[in-house]
C-alpha cells in the first residue's frame, strides 16, 4: 500500500512536468543555460562541456533522476556558435531522451553582445504501463499493454544577451508542440506531449571588491496559468575559484544550497542539496545534484593562436594586392 500510494504521489505531482514542461530544471540552471536557451551558445570564448546528473527526493521509489550533457563554443570568426544538449529523465514509469544540435548568430553591440539562436533534434518518449498494473486495471481495453515509445522532431528558438555585469534571455521551447499517443484508443490522433513553453531569465554581477562578487539570477517559466514556476537565486564566488549559494525553486517547493570549486584551471566541480517542503516534505531525503564542467584553456589558446595566423595571411594578401604601404 505505501509503494503504491508513492507510485500515486509521484503520477500527480510531476502530472504538469510531464505534459507540460520543457524537461525538469535542474537546481543547477544558473551554469546550463544552454538547456532552456539556444541563445547562449558560445557567449564564452573558448569550448565548454557541462555534466550534470540530478537525483530528486531520496528514499522515495521511482522518484526523478535527470542527466544533462551538454556543451558549445564559438567558430573561429566569433560570429557564429555551435553546441549540443543532451538530457534523460526518468521518474517512475516514464523515460524520456531529448537530443538537440545548437546554432546561434552573435551580433555584437557597443556595451554587449546579442545571440539569436536555434535548436532542433529529437524527442523520445517512453512510457511502461505493465509498471502501472498493480494501480490501475489491467483488463481496461482503453489502456495499452506493455512499452509505448515514439519519438518526434522539436524545435527551439533563443535570444540571450549579455554585457560586462548583466545578462538577459528570452526563450521559446517546443514550437511545433511534439506529440505522442501512448493509449489504445484508435480514433485519437493524439495528445500534446510538450505545450510551447516560454523561458526568461536573468542575472547581475556585483563586484564587491577584487576578490568577491555576488551573482543574483532569476528564473521565469510559463506554460500557462497552473504551469508557472519563478526561481530566485545568489551565488557569493571568492576569486572566481569558490563559490556558495542558494536558489528557491517555486514549482519543486525547494530550497537548493549549492557550493562550486575550480579543482583545475580547466575543471569546475559542483554539488547542491534541495531541502523539499510541502507534502512531500516527511517522505523523502531531500535532492541532490552533481555537477562537473570543462573548459580547456589551452582551447582558447589555439584559436587565438589561428586568428593571429588568420591576420598575418590577410595582412600579407592585401600588401601583395597594394592595399597597404
Amino acid at each position: 500500500m505505501k509503494k503504491t500510494y508513492t507510485i500515486l504521489v509521484l503520477l500527480f505531482a510531476f502530472a504538469g512536468t510531464v505534459f507540460g514542461q520543457s524537461g525538469m530544471l535542474l537546481s543547477q540552471y544558473s551554469d546550463n543555460k544552454i538547456v532552456y536557451n539556444p541563445g547562449f551558445a558560445g557567449m564564452y570564448d573558448l569550448l565548454s562541456i557541462s555534466l550534470n546528473v540530478h537525483q530528486s527526493w531520496i528514499g522515495l521509489p521511482g522518484a526523478p533522476r535527470v542527466i544533462s550533457f551538454n556543451g558549445h563554443a564559438p567558430f573561429n570568426n566569433n560570429r557564429h556558435a555551435y553546441g549540443w544538449s543532451y538530457q534523460h529523465e526518468k521518474w517512475g514509469n516514464i523515460r524520456e531522451n531529448m537530443l538537440y544540435g545548437n546554432y546561434a548568430f552573435k551580433v555584437h553591440l557597443k556595451n554587449g553582445v546579442v545571440n539569436l539562436g536555434l535548436q532542433a533534434g529529437i524527442f523520445h518518449h517512453q512510457l511502461d504501463w505493465d509498471a502501472l498494473e498493480h494501480i490501475i486495471d489491467i483488463n481496461d481495453q482503453s489502456m495499452r499493454k506493455g512499452k509505448v515509445a515514439n519519438m518526434r522532431f522539436d524545435a527551439n528558438v533563443g535570444a540571450f544577451y549579455t554585457s560586462s555585469n548583466w545578462y538577459a534571455g528570452f526563450s521559446t521551447m517546443h514550437l511545433n508542440r511534439p506529440k505522442n499517443d501512448v493509449s489504445n484508443i484508435e480514433e485519437e490522433e493524439g495528445y500534446s506531449l510538450e505545450r510551447t513553453q516560454y523561458v526568461l531569465m536573468g542575472g547581475y554581477n556585483h563586484q564587491i571588491n577584487t576578490e568577491w562578487s555576488l551573482h543574483p539570477d532569476v528564473f521565469v517559466s510559463y506554460v500557462n496559468k497552473e504551469q508557472l514556476a519563478i526561481n530566485v537565486g545568489t551565488h557569493l564566488v571568492y576569486r572566481s575559484n569558490y563559490g556558495v549559494g542558494v536558489n528557491y525553486m517555486s514549482e519543486q517547493k525547494a530550497l537548493s544550497f549549492g557550493l562550486k570549486i575550480r579543482v583545475s584551471e580547466d575543471i569546475r566541480v559542483g554539488y547542491s542539496y534541495d531541502v523539499v517542503f510541502g507534502a512531500l516534505s516527511s517522505s523523502q531525503h531531500g535532492s541532490h545534484e552533481i555537477s562537473i564542467n570543462y573548459m580547456p584553456h589551452s582551447w582558447k589558446r589555439m584559436k587565438a593562436y589561428d586568428d593571429m595566423c588568420d591576420n598575418y595571411q590577410r595582412t600579407k594578401i592585401n600588401k601583395r594586392k597594394g592595399r597597404f604601404k
